[in-house]
């Protein structure tokens, strides 16, 4: 099972768009299901017929309770989220597969990048989570095989974890350090 987890503030078109269009390529992706949670939904009738286009099997929700996400969650091989922490914290946690990609304000995704700040932060030294920044990215990825070495990969959560507590102060210090600059007037 495939989990596309897009958060719950505004739409996220441009992702769902860019998974849908590589995964009718990428074989990994057939008889896969896959859930998609969007917020705001933008247009589930676009994605709907283009999921039936595309002969993928995939199942939308607006809204899911905390307990419906937890089981879609333990099921799912693969994650695809914004670059929320809630998302990426739970997968390293759970040692889930994770394909993150920064939600951006020019895109009217967000109301500033902080998502982009976010995604660097997770850009390395992680094996269970890819970082992607633009939709080029996207097709580079999964059509090459990085993709297939993502999957095979096999990283120790505890280490998974660890990194992640060490990383945890750095990303605090610096984000406290943003917040003060903006604080004084500074941009983002």
């Amino acid at each position: 099972m495939i989990l596309i987890s897009l958060g719950t503030q505004l739409p996220f078109s441009r992702y769902l768009e860019a998974v849908f269009n590589v995964a009718v390529k990428v074989p990994f992706f057939q008889g896969q299901k896959i859930v998609v949670q969007m917020v705001g939904g933008g247009n589930f009738g676009i994605y709907r017929d283009m999921a039936g286009f595309y002969d993928l099997d995939v199942d939308f929700y607006e809204y899911l309770s905390a307990d419906d996400y937890e089981v879609i969650f333990d099921r799912c091989d693969l994650v695809f989220s914004h670059a929320g922490m809630g998302g990426i914290i739970k997968c390293l946690e759970r040692g889930k597969k994770l394909v993150v990609f920064p939600r951006r304000k020019v895109f009217g995704e967000h109301r500033n990048d902080h998502q982009l700040d976010t995604a660097k932060v997770f850009e390395s030294g992680y094996q269970n989570i890819k970082v992607l920044f633009d939709e080029r990215e996207i097709d580079g990825f999964f059509l090459s095989s990085a993709f297939s070495d993502f999957l095979d990969s096999e990283a120790d959560g505890d280490s998974q974890v660890s990194t992640w507590k060490i990383n945890r102060d750095n990303f605090s210090r610096n984000l406290c350090e943003l917040l003060l600059r903006v604080g004084r007037g500074g941009n983002l």
